[in-house]
């Protein structure tokens, strides 16, 4: 008998069984494996002995950096208030009043040691003293940072919380008020468009960099906020509706009383766009001199949720932050026609006539998104024209005022320096009626068929592929350095389109693919073949590729207008690492499982012949949506597909229980 054999002997069943891990393996370690737990789990372990009662807490701190507390008798637990100490630093308080709040911050402080809170929020808190509520501050003053007061249920003024409330260093602060409470608010008031009373109160300096209104406020009252609002850098008015004064000026307003203000979003945004603002807006800027100092004075990012029309007020401002922008993000909710909106108040071709210098140049603006917006073709040429560095140009359902919209901005593109990094063009039937009856309610009714608007209910693009913009774009300009691509819509698809993206100048950027799609509504320019020529001319591999098929109501069991079948499918093998399928009806299992094993059989060729599998280019993630009955019946399929790839990199949403959440009009990659 060897020496491991003795070993192995005494090492019973029972013996191993009652080791404590936590005393064989690393700290590191067992923390990894503790973080895995739920805080109610965390307190379970907490009871099984001694040891752990005190250890626990120690691998588990990463777990109890946030907490919420909706009653006081959570805090009566003493196992939590063990797990608690200074690694707290995010407080939500729910539905809690103002002796509650301040019973739970003093036994926070001085039971569970947690005087290092930097972000406290209320969540539907019912508190009116503020008196009360700023004595609850006192104990975690030194260490605030963030302050916000959510869907508050209780009439609060802003001015009387700010003077009496808010501590001195919180930097980020976010006042949400929507709700009857403030509405009765405004109607007990004295006066509403008027000034408030010489008498009342002057607010004290406010060290925000960081603040969001989502409240019905008057104007003066914004006014007065802002003007003790020096280091501001970010300011979000969600869904306020001004009183007495249009929007515009007091965007206007904003962005002179504010003059370090670098971002302004208004209107229902996108949680999105702005997150990154968060931790922007923390970060400390380093002025080299008093000139560079006024150079670079002026607004970065521009984002509007709630854009109703243009006007010169809008453009204007623009312009005098054209030498500072970096993002300009608009969206319309309203489906009515509006007047088209003018970015450029001067109207010039000087993309063609270099005679024609302007000095409202963007050289700094990266980033144009637009959505729902109607906007004057030339005017639209002449700003992206104007726009040396741009990398991202985004236009979703844009309504049009001109026969040649689409061929100036891409005319535009073509002549100027900008070298495209990513470009999403989408478009629906709304936008469609939409210009429609815009183009019956001016004088252009007596316009030839052929010479309607881009986005009328004929074709947008010519068969003629030398004259569709976006593929004389993607053929003739070989200054662009694409990295993603996302088309959509009646008529922007095109055989031509398809053979240019698969073109060799793309291989080196081209990463990303979105094809939004109809086969009826593109009947003509877009074909299976077509589709087959680009599956088998892509020569080099993708990060992701989105496929998107929509189909008619009445045929949403018919797979006639279908394109994309089981050999274009196969023939996409080790060409993409994410695929996504939306609507492809005439996907089949069989054909799924082919394209699987097609895929992994070149990846153990290259594996057996000694490649390097460090650098794979074989599937990572794949995703059937609606694809119809011939694969949500062939379940082995998707069993595979979750074999080979794994359960957590196969999603499968069967056509009978896709729902409004994830049904998508308009593509948008991930990470945009």
């Amino acid at each position: 008998m060897t020496l491991g054999d003795s070993v192995n002997s005494n090492l019973t069943y029972d013996s191993i069984k009652r080791r404590d891990f936590t005393t064989i393996l690393p700290f590191d370690i067992v923390s990894v494996i503790f973080s895995h737990t739920t805080k109610s789990d965390c307190l379970k372990c907490m009871s099984v002995s001694r040891k752990w009662l005190d250890n626990v807490p120690q691998y588990t701190i990463s777990l109890w950096r946030e907490l919420t507390i909706s009653s006081l008798e959570t805090l009566n637990n003493e196992l939590l208030l063990k797990c608690l100490g200074p690694h707290l630093e995010k407080l939500q308080l729910q539905k809690l009043n103002e002796c509650e709040i301040k019973m739970a911050i003093q036994r926070l402080v001085e039971k569970g040691e947690c005087n290092s809170i930097r972000s406290l929020e209320f969540y539907r808190c019912r508190t009116v003293d503020r008196h009360m509520l700023s004595e609850s501050f006192r104990p975690i003053l030194n260490s605030l940072v963030h302050l916000s007061l959510l869907h508050h249920t209780h009439v609060i003024d802003l001015h009387g919380f700010l003077r009496i409330c808010c501590p001195k260093k919180v930097t980020h602060f976010i006042f949400d008020t929507s709700g009857p409470s403030r509405q009765a608010m405004i109607m007990d008031r004295d006066y509403s468009i008027t000034p408030p009373p010489p008498n009342e109160t002057a607010l004290p300096k406010l060290p925000f960099t960081y603040l969001s209104l989502h409240a019905t406020l008057y104007r003066y009252e914004i006014d007065h906020v802002l003007k003790q609002c020096p280091q501001l850098k970010c300011l979000l008015l969600d869904s306020v509706k001004p009183y007495g004064h249009t929007m515009m000026h007091v965007i206007d307003a904003c962005a002179k009383l504010c003059l370090n203000l670098q971002c302004l979003a208004w209107g229902r945004i996108r949680p999105g766009f702005v997150s990154h603002w968060k931790t922007k807006a923390s970060e400390v800027t380093t002025i080299v001199s008093n000139y560079y100092q006024q150079e670079q004075k002026g607004l970065q990012e521009i984002v509007c949720g709630s854009f109703y029309h243009g006007g010169n007020s809008f453009s204007e401002m623009i312009l005098s932050h054209h030498r500072t922008l970096e993002i300009v993000r608009l969206e319309r909710l309203q489906n009515e026609p509006i007047d088209p909106w003018y970015p450029m108040t001067t109207i010039t071709n000087g993309f063609n006539n270099n005679n024609n210098k302007t000095d409202d140049t963007f050289e700094k603006l990266r980033i144009i998104h637009m959505n729902n917006i109607h906007v004057n073709a030339e005017s639209m040429a002449k700003w992206v024209y104007s726009c040396c560095n741009l990398e991202e140009l985004s236009l979703h359902a844009i309504t049009s005022d001109s026969q040649f919209w689409l061929e100036r901005v891409f005319q535009a593109l073509s002549s100027s320096k900008a070298k495209l990094k990513q470009l999403n063009i989408t478009h629906d039937k709304r936008s469609s009626q939409l210009h429609q009856q815009e183009n019956n309610n001016e004088n252009n009714i007596d316009m030839p068929p052929e010479r309607d608007g881009v986005f009328s209910n004929n074709s947008i693009c010519n068969n003629n592929d030398d004259e569709n913009p976006i593929y004389a774009y993607l053929i003739q300009s070989r200054k662009h350095q694409l990295e993603s691509i996302e088309l959509g819509g009646k008529g922007l698809i095109t055989d031509g389109i398809l053979e240019a993206l698969t073109e060799k100048s793309n291989a080196s950027t081209l990463k990303h693919i979105a094809l939004q799609y109809s086969a009826i509504e593109n009947k003509g320019v877009m074909t299976q073949d077509g589709l087959h020529a680009f599956a088998h001319n892509l020569h080099w591999v993708l990060d992701e590729l989105y496929i998107t098929e929509k189909h008619q109501p009445q045929e949403d069991n018919n797979n006639s207008d279908s394109l994309l079948t089981d050999d274009i499918l196969i023939l996409l093998s080790t060409k993409v690492k994410r695929l996504i399928l939306q609507g492809c009806k005439k996907i089949t299992g069989k054909g799924l499982e082919t394209f699987l094993q097609r895929t992994f059989a070149v990846y153990d060729n290259n594996e057996n012949n000694g490649g390097n599998c460090c650098n794979h280019n074989y599937l990572e993630y794949l995703e059937i949506v609606e694809c119809g009955a011939k694969i949500d019946k062939n379940t082995n399929s998707i069993e595979y597909a979750r074999t080979v790839l794994g359960t957590d990199n196969v999603r499968h949403i069967p056509s009978n229980q896709q729902n409004e959440s994830n049904t998508t009009n308009t593509v948008y990659f991930a990470y945009m």
